[in-house]
């Protein structure tokens, strides 16, 4: 990781720039093969059905006890891109911040190891 250190007007304002690890691409990965686990269980429960007739045993309405989860594609391309697009807000606007502070001086001597 590597730290800046800026002198501003008497106070130290430290920025923090993260860069890609092997344990983030292995996180990826595993985030991967979740979701194709989550969809692997949802497929056969859409034709299986879930019983919840235990647990609704004496609600005073009439529901189905089975429920069926369905994989609706369209939700799913939907919440992807919906997701990329609050990460992506969340680390451009604080770069857009950082990248507007001024550096006096020689920048490589706030870079510490």
């Amino acid at each position: 990781m590597a730290d800046f250190y800026l002198q501003m007007e008497g106070r130290v304002t430290e920025i923090n720039l993260k860069l890609p690890e092997t344990g983030d691409i292995e996180t990826l990965a595993r985030e991967t093969e979740l979701t194709l686990a989550g969809i692997g269980i949802t497929l056969p429960l859409s034709v299986i059905g879930l019983d919840f007739s235990k647990a609704w045993e004496g609600v005073g309405f009439e529901i189905s006890p089975i429920m069926f989860p369905i994989l609706n594609i369209r939700s799913t391309i939907f919440v992807f891109f919906y997701s990329v697009l609050i990460a992506s807000l969340a680390s451009l606007i604080p770069s857009r911040k950082a990248a507007k502070i001024e550096i006096g001086g020689k920048p490589e001597l706030y870079l510490s190891h």
